[in-house]
């Protein structure tokens, strides 16, 4: 039950199947593996922060263009 609980803890962070079972094989190799698991979880923070930023310049846009929306449909509106 530990390692279902350890292997949805790694999913909640949005981590591939293939990177969790090398994170595990390193875990199960013990503490001498430490260092390499850190820097699993520090890349793996890179990647998630970097789909962060990439998702707000897309909502940046999306924004845009519904601005615009309401924009042509108030001048439409203002027409009638």
């Amino acid at each position: 039950m530990r390692w279902i609980n350890f292997i949805r803890s790694l999913r909640l962070t949005g981590m591939p199947i293939s990177k969790i079972k090398e994170y595990i094989d390193l875990y199960e190799l013990g503490d001498e593996t430490f260092l390499q698991r850190k820097e699993m979880m520090m890349q793996h923070k890179l990647e998630v922060q970097n789909k962060i930023n990439e998702n707000l310049k897309h909502l940046e846009v999306i924004s845009y263009k519904v601005a615009m929306y309401e924009l042509q449909e108030r001048k439409d509106t203002q027409k009638i």
